[in-house]
């Protein structure tokens, strides 16, 4: 029977993948001469599916008709705007520009900086690793403060460990400042994995191999580091049941061994594991569940939903049994315990890559990115004249920046045709670079250093836009899903025009629509429920418990109220209210789960610092409304009917220019192949 169901699952599989294959270049549909394939109406549909896992063919017939249907309307609005030339409008070329570079540079960053380096993390992520280290650092002198370097300390210790003339061991009792480390052998004594390690470190420990040392000092900014790799293997999270055997003492007693001894024997003999532990367990919180911890174990970041952390005993206890085995009993600093191995499972992946990727976004990501487009421009034709440069740089004042408006006045004129930079085949004058600094409108340059580095770090902005072009060119050859949003986003300006013109700006409510909606609709709009009320409200609560039980026994209301409220305003009015709206009100809402009824006086209610005894005049029922009470509520409803209307008139006109046609027999077979 299970190799049934395994033969079912692949040939369903197998029909997925070979049937969406074989439909790709398929024309559902035509919108004048513009075809609608399979693929890209299947594109569409799975940007609409918000994380659900389906195929467009796994739709029954009427669902994909009416997302085909969704689609073209889509396309004719588009066609729409084209043909009303607004492709070629100043203000949308600009605007599609504008989108166009900023989509450029997150999808070329993504594809040649940011997602690689999350991919090596995600591989890297599949170990757990230990290392030793032994830290040379940078130390300053008490009275000059003059910082000492260690390089040739530390160069010594290494060049003594590789040729083996001293352990790493003995290296790091010798110069670890920690003593837990000194006495560790420079062993950090837990497990880590891929983003938690300090970025050069982790580079250099993913080059060698296990009990390797890193061959050459490692300088960082806190010194000079020794690496020792100690312990690499496949990470796995583990999930364990236990039984915990304690007493409030702080030592245990033979009774607390003998259970513990007497319950193992049982588990071996065959003993239910869950039954011993939901008797016997000192641990309640998981005793109930059978001794299980409920939640799988990760070695470096400890539970998966939690992140605490377990005893290290009870750790390495777990590691090393299978899943399925019982420890023997395990010493920690809660009692006895003996531990069950229930399961193991690889990490899952789009957690990681989640983690992933927001840590490299914190750690390096924007570092990387700057490194990679000075590198980009460098290796692709920027070349600074170096005499112009000095010119430049000799006749401004470095510490200051462009703000000050007679920055560059010190500079010879002779020399502003000068070609002072060029990336491709451009080229820029020393002329053209000042009057782009001195320009107030460029926001990017303002208050640019005028050293060598600011003014490097200005040119490389004089020629990103050129930059972003040659991405973009080079996107679109080689990348279809790039090309895709290109035109979806060129598309999506086009639309908002379109509609807004079409359709949101002749969204006011129609009156005569509204009215007509009022009377045929059959629904009814009624008023909601309201309180005539008053109040008396004091501070004291011995005060207020007295005027309820007097208004309770027959006084007048409103005479304690004139006499006692302290509500500004209130006492003039006698207390009252007014009519409150039952459920939309603050004030009446405190009322919730009283008995309402004519009549009714409340007892004191904690309310605003103070104590409100509330007494119902009358309670107004619900009441039909009519039209113009009513508009509010119709308003929503009547404006959908209108939007459509609006659309349904304009694409039966669009409709008139650009035809449509709906391949029915491509659709059909669709359906006949999958029933097969």
């Amino acid at each position: 029977m299970k190799n049934i169901i395994l033969i079912i699952a692949f040939f369903v599989f197998a029909f997925s993948v070979s049937n969406s294959q074989s439909l790709d270049n398929k024309v559902l549909a035509k919108v004048g001469n513009e075809n609608v394939t399979y693929d890209r109406l299947e594109a569409a549909f799975q940007k609409n599916m918000s994380g659900e896992k389906k195929r467009l063919f796994e739709l029954d017939k009427d669902s994909l008709h009416q997302f085909l249907n969704l689609f073209i309307d889509y396309r004719l609005k588009v066609k729409d705007a084209i043909d009303r030339g607004f492709d070629k409008e100043a203000e949308v070329v600009k605007e599609i520009q504008q989108n166009n570079r900023l989509l450029t540079e997150s999808y070329y960053y993504d594809k040649k900086v940011f997602q690689p380096v999350v991919d090596k993390l995600l591989d890297r992520r599949q170990y757990y690793i230990k290392f030793a280290y032994v830290l040379f650092p940078y130390t300053q002198e008490a009275e000059g403060q003059t910082q000492t370097d260690p390089k040739d300390l530390a160069q010594s210790v290494l060049d003594s460990v590789l040729s083996k003339k001293i352990t790493f061991a003995q290296a790091a009792k010798n110069h670890a400042k920690e003593k837990t480390l000194a006495d560790n052998g420079g062993v950090v004594d837990r497990y880590l994995i891929s983003g938690t390690i300090q970025k050069p470190i982790e580079e250099a420990l993913f080059t060698i191999n296990v009990n390797q040392i890193y061959p050459t000092l490692l300088e960082t900014s806190y010194g000079y580091f020794l690496l020792k790799l100690v312990e690499k293997q496949p990470r796995k999270q583990v999930l364990v049941s236990h039984i915990l055997i304690s007493n409030k003492q702080e030592q245990l007693s033979d009774v607390e061994h003998k259970k513990a001894d007497s319950l193992l024997k049982l588990l071996r003999k065959g003993a239910s594991f869950e039954k011993l532990a939901e008797l016997n367990s000192a641990d309640h919180a998981s005793a109930i569940n059978g001794g299980s911890l409920g939640d799988y174990y990760d070695l470096a970041t400890g539970f998966v939903k939690t992140h605490s952390f377990l005893d290290m005993n009870f750790i390495e206890a777990f590691m090393n049994l299978k899943d399925g085995e019982i420890s023997d009993t395990i010493h920690t600093s809660y009692g006895i315990h003996i531990i069950k191995r229930l399961d193991s499972k690889s990490p899952d992946r789009e957690t990681d890559e989640k983690d992933v990727k927001e840590y490299y976004k914190k750690s390096g990501y924007d570092r990387d990115k700057k490194e990679f487009y000075e590198n980009y421009i460098r290796t692709n034709g920027l070349n600074i004249e170096n005499a112009t440069m000095n010119t430049l740089i000799s006749n401004v004042n470095y510490t200051k920046t462009n703000l000050d408006s007679n920055w560059a006045e010190e500079i010879p004129n002779d020399k502003y045709k000068d070609k002072l930079f060029s990336f491709q085949k451009n080229s820029w004058t020393l002329g053209d670079f000042v009057e782009l600094l001195s320009d107030k409108s460029k926001t990017e340059f303002r208050a640019t250093p005028l050293n060598r580095e600011g003014i490097v770090s200005a040119i490389y902005k004089v020629v990103k836009p050129q930059v972003i072009s040659l991405w973009q060119e080079e996107l679109e050859k080689e990348d279809l899903e790039f090309k895709n949003l290109l035109n979806e986003f060129h598309d999506g300006i086009l639309l908002f025009k379109v509609e807004a013109i079409e359709v949101w700006d002749k969204l006011q409510l129609d009156t005569a629509m509204a009215l007509d909606y009022f009377k045929t609709s059959g629904k009814k709009f009624l008023t909601n429920e309201k309180y005539d009320l008053s109040e008396i409200f004091v501070i004291q609560d011995s005060l207020a418990q007295s005027l309820y039980k007097r208004a309770k026994v027959g006084e007048d209301f409103a005479e304690l109220a004139a006499k006692f409220t302290v509500r500004q305003g209130y006492r003039e009015l006698s207390g009252y209210h007014g009519e409150l709206d039952a459920y939309d009100n603050k004030f009446s809402r405190q009322l919730k789960g009283e008995e309402i009824k004519d009549g009714t006086i409340i007892a004191p209610k904690v309310y605003q610092s103070g104590y409100s005894i509330i007494k119902i005049n009358k309670v107004i029922k619900p009441k039909e409304k009519s039209f113009e009470e009513a508009i509010p509520d119709l308003a929503p409803a009547v404006q959908q009917l209108k939007q459509k209307q609006l659309v349904k008139n304009w694409l039966k006109e669009v409709r008139e220019r650009h035809k449509v046609e709906i391949n029915e027999k491509t659709i059909n077979e669709i359906y006949a192949n999958k029933s097969k």
